[in-house]
């Protein structure tokens, strides 16, 4: 397994920082990636910059533990990455 599996935890803490494909995620972001990626619809992944491939490569490789597994799947690279990022980055905060 690539060592950055071992910095990704399926629920980072908000302080915590992740790097999954190069990408950088406050912990935050991870979780709402992570979320987007195990939970959103193709319409949803598509919307946030997703390319067709990538979000069907998405919605089959569900469930995924966390931002390394989704990063080692095949054909989602950094840029798929950025796109769960900015996403995610773009949506409300569901913290209290």
């Amino acid at each position: 397994a690539p060592p950055a599996e071992a910095a990704v935890s399926a629920a980072p803490s908000s302080g915590d920082e992740v790097v999954a494909d190069g990408v950088r995620f406050s912990g935050e972001q991870a979780r709402a990636a992570l979320s987007l990626a195990n939970a959103g619809s193709k319409a949803d992944l598509l919307a946030a910059g997703v390319a067709p491939r990538q979000a069907n490569i998405l919605l089959g490789g569900r469930p995924f533990d966390d931002l390394a597994a989704v990063a080692a799947t095949p054909y989602i690279g950094p840029k798929t990455m950025r796109a769960l990022r900015d996403a995610a980055a773009r949506k409300p905060s569901a913290a209290p």
